[in-house]
């Protein structure tokens, strides 16, 4: 994050403290995890729960589009905390909320990749890709697989007595 950002963000929060948009990037640059995790919750529960004034201009129209993309920024954010079950299941809701998407498919193809799961990555990267054929992060991440199974394959190989059928 931006030095300074949370300061510019809590500022336009102070003026306007029923903005959801506004509400999201002041949970995004606000300092520690933890912290990070409580305004994102909130911010979460106040969409899911229609809360906001019809007066203010920055809460009137439906903003349950916001949630699919919170739920994924609190799946990194649980991630980095080290909490992984929390994480999963919430790129799981994720891909649950927005099927049709490659994001939430790359999402959770990241998890596994920082999992070591490189099967699981690669089936989720497959899926982000088939999802949307340009996503750049899920062809890197296909590409970077695959090298790194060839090169271990290559290795493997490498080691068996000539003469043997493997």
């Amino acid at each position: 994050v931006t030095k300074g950002a949370h300061d510019v963000w809590a500022s336009m929060r102070e003026i306007e403290p029923k903005g959801k948009l506004i509400h999201y990037y002041y949970a995004f640059t606000i300092p520690g995890m933890e912290n990070k995790i409580k305004e994102m919750e909130s911010l979460l529960t106040e969409l899911r729960d229609g809360v906001g004034d019809n007066e203010s201009l920055a809460v009137s129209g439906d903003h349950k589009f916001m949630i699919a993309p919170i739920i994924n920024t609190l799946g990194y954010f649980y991630n980095n905390l080290g909490d992984k079950e929390k994480a999963k299941s919430l790129f799981e809701e994720y891909i649950e909320l927005y099927p049709t998407g490659y994001n939430p498919y790359d999402s959770m193809g990241e998890f596994y990749y920082n999992e070591g799961d490189m099967e699981n990555a690669l089936n989720f990267y497959i899926k982000a890709k088939e999802m949307y054929p340009s996503a750049v992060s899920a062809n890197a991440m296909i590409n970077e697989i695959n090298k790194s199974w060839r090169k271990l394959f290559t290795r493997f190989n490498s080691k068996i007595p000539s003469g043997t059928n493997g």
